[in-house]
């Protein structure tokens, strides 16, 4: 099956738990396997990022710049070069995600995605926004 963008639009990365940072860091010093390419490093750097999210079937992505925009428009993206060029700072295959929470950070409420490797929140000002990435994540993620 082809990959397919099912949602994208504005975030913010908001890990700024220190508990759950510590988590998704020490497996990364650890060398566990369950790492993807270099996300507690990014993780650690990344704290409180605006950016762009893109939900396909197979995955969540976040970062910055015209690539995210690209992706959601149809366009074929190699997620390599863009995690190489620093376009985009996750890449969340969806098979890793073991639970989807709802959690706030000050008057957001954040979509709570929780991987092998530690927890990744995601913040939206209005409820309704965060309604609706909760419903496309979890439709999505039945379809896996």
């Amino acid at each position: 099956m082809a990959e397919t963008v099912l949602k994208s639009g504005f975030t913010t990365f908001t890990n700024v738990n220190l508990k759950d940072m510590a988590t998704v860091v020490s497996h990364a010093a650890a060398g566990s396997p369950l790492i993807g390419s270099g996300r507690a490093n990014a993780a650690s750097k990344n704290m409180g990022q605006n950016g762009h999210a893109v939900l396909t079937n197979e995955r969540f992505v976040f970062g910055k710049g015209k690539i995210l925009k690209k992706m959601a428009a149809g366009e074929s993206v190699s997620f390599d070069e863009a995690l190489a060029k620093g376009d985009i700072v996750f890449d969340l295959l969806l098979s890793e995600v073991t639970e989807v929470t709802q959690g706030k950070q000050g008057f957001s409420t954040t979509l709570n995605i929780q991987t092998y490797d530690g927890v990744y929140k995601f913040a939206f000002m209005k409820k309704a926004q965060f309604a609706e990435w909760e419903t496309s994540v979890k439709d999505a993620l039945a379809n896996v």
